[in-house]
């Protein structure tokens, strides 16, 4: 981000985050001022190291010849005597990503070395030198009001009683937490069924009145795969349900989990299983000899809804009437198989990216070839039309070993096939934003070592002249597809992990977590209102969700096997589904 950028926010966010490890001591030789180089080109920075109202933070400044352009907070924030102080910056602006920073003090304790690891984990390195001059963090910084814990606060007083939920597709969680005169005491099983599978004691147990959150540390008994065998949690509810999030785990830090409901309380009743059109695209859809064995690579609906047009491995896409079953047209598109399509929002232009490295533009109607786009190394992984039809974009696959060239994402103009832009990425998944200006894809990623080396992977954003115009942690796990709501600022994205976030560009804020509970979730997509979406597991779960308020609405298990693949009718009253190595395609009603 330039300081262009930084100076016209005009933001400054005070979001001050306590220390998962307090710095100890009034003594500590990295407290006070520390003034050097920024890792944003001419500007300088200061760091604040101070103890403010009994806690301890790290402050800092951007500065350009003198005047403060901006100022970034700091989050869990360590030291350790050898390794130094850690801290992770805390912009929250479009287009700065966080950095994870640590300190390490000279020998005469006059200088800081400054190593900051960026999340494409390109590594900065600079010095700060204690600084005697006017900026002081009593000064600049309001103290806050430090209240001492309420434990009998209403708002944490919702989390006692006894919780049950998915900590996974086969197992349940169950928490007790109960408040005694001074402490709150926490214990907890998984179950599998009827089985046992592990139990825990919470310790460490504290509540918080103004997080509203009660904190614990979990130690079970049985280790388990997902946490290990001690994780830290925090846990907030309202008057029926608890939602819970990991902050220190052996895999899974940062993720967000719920909901949990009372037990003896109802669970809230899920809707009747959608309304099933009994497989209504038997031939020639269903035929072995039309999608073959490797099953369908793709689909989408016409805009008028009433044309389905299917990829498959064997590299022919084909059209059919929805109604009379009848195949209307067949493109032999790619000789190593069809692995992404798109349709323009017309219907027109068929866009298709194969195994053979190729991005293909074809008139749908007459089956004519306009367009052959090169320029990848590896096979296509996604394609799509921006809104106005005028832009296509296409992402290739990541190299698999050292030495290969780097995965691109690029965009072409549609009409003539002229590249207009290639932007260092892979991705499988992308999407424009409704005005064409911006595009989404999932194929960032970074290694946190707070979170035990693990990958990280992220969403990022991009203008259409290729520069990175700002990135979201994704996923811990790999991101399968992200969709942009049609008509809105919602972004959404799914993956291995059980969820699927809704994120919101307008606000940067995840405004929901949607409990999924199936580990795979390969495809999903919004109504063309942008008021639903619809998530597609590949167990053949279907769950239908409301982007008002992240509920679910209903589901449907009934499909011919294992699907990867989901397209939704124009006017969102039907979404079909294909299959990973089944032959079919196969349409059902959605609810309205």
């Amino acid at each position: 981000m330039n300081l262009s950028a930084l100076r016209t926010s005009g933001l400054l966010f005070l979001v001050l985050v306590a220390a998962s490890r307090m710095l100890a001591g009034e003594d500590n030789p990295y407290k006070g001022t520390w003034r050097g180089p920024s890792r944003f080109g001419a500007a300088e920075q200061v760091l604040i190291i101070d103890k403010v109202g009994g806690q301890w933070y790290v402050i800092g400044l951007v500065l350009d010849k003198g005047k403060r352009v901006t100022q970034f907070n700091s989050q869990d924030v360590t030291f350790d005597a050898e390794k130094g102080l850690s801290y992770r910056e805390a912009f929250k602006m479009p287009g700065t990503a966080p950095a994870q920073v640590t300190l390490i003090l000279d020998k005469d304790k006059t200088q800081l070395r400054a190593v900051t690891v960026l999340p494409d984990k390109t590594m900065v390195e600079y010095k700060l030198k204690k600084d005697t001059g006017t900026f002081k963090g009593s000064d600049l910084i309001k103290k806050p009001e430090v209240k001492p814990p309420v434990f009998a606060a209403d708002d944490i007083a919702r989390l006692e009683g006894t919780w049950q939920g998915k900590l996974s597709f086969e197992v349940d969680m169950f928490w007790t937490l109960r408040r005694t005169k001074d402490d709150w005491k926490v214990a907890g099983e998984l179950k599998k069924g009827d089985k046992l599978v592990a139990r825990f004691d919470g310790v460490s147990v504290k509540a918080d009145s103004q997080t509203k959150e009660i904190v614990f540390t979990a130690d079970f008994k049985t280790i388990v795969y997902d946490f290990g065998s001690k994780a830290t949690f925090a846990a907030s509810a309202n008057a029926n349900e608890l939602q819970y999030r990991v902050l220190e785990s052996g895999k899974i830090n940062g993720r967000t989990f719920g909901p949990m409901f009372r037990v003896g309380m109802e669970t809230p009743p899920e809707k009747p299983p959608i309304p099933i059109v009994k497989n209504p695209v038997k031939k020639p859809m269903n035929d072995a000899d039309v999608l073959g064995a490797g099953g369908g690579t793709g689909l989408a609906f016409t805009p008028n809804g009433k044309q389905l047009v299917a990829g498959n491995q064997r590299g022919s896409v084909h059209v059919m009437n929805v109604e009379d079953e009848k195949i209307v047209q067949t493109i032999d598109a790619h000789k190593d198989g069809v692995s992404a399509l798109s349709l323009s929002p017309n219907g027109k232009i068929l866009a298709t990216g194969g195994r053979d490295k190729l991005v293909k533009l074809w008139d749908l109607e007459t089956g004519k070839l306009l367009h052959t786009l090169e320029g990848f190394n590896r096979p296509v992984t996604a394609v799509t039309f921006s809104g106005d039809g005028n832009l296509i974009a296409a992402a290739e696959a990541q190299a698999t070993q050292t030495g290969l060239p780097p995965a691109k994402i690029m965009i072409w103009q549609a009409t003539d096939g002229k590249r207009t832009m290639v932007a260092p990425s892979d991705a499988t998944g992308l999407a424009f934003s409704p005005d064409g200006k911006t595009l989404v894809s999932n194929g960032g990623r970074y290694t946190n070592p707070k979170m035990g080396a693990q990958t990280i992977f992220s969403i990022q954003f991009w203008n259409i002249k290729g520069t990175l115009a700002g990135a979201v942690q994704g996923n811990v796990g790999i991101i399968y597809r992200v969709r942009w709501a049609p008509t809105g600022t919602l972004i959404a994205w799914s993956g291995e992990n059980n969820q699927v976030f809704v994120y919101d560009r307008a606000t940067s804020k995840v405004r929901f977590v949607l409990p999924v509970n199936e580990r795979y979730i390969h495809d999903l997509a919004f109504t063309r209102d942008g008021k639903k979406l619809v998530t597609l597991a590949e167990k053949g779960v279907v769950r239908v969700w409301d982007m008002g308020t992240g509920k679910q609405i209903a589901t449907s298990e009934d499909h011919l096997g294992p699907v990867r693949h989901l397209a939704l009718s124009p006017d969102g009253t039907r979404y079909a589904v294909a299959g990973a190595g089944q032959p079919h395609v196969a349409i059902y009603a959605l609810p309205k």
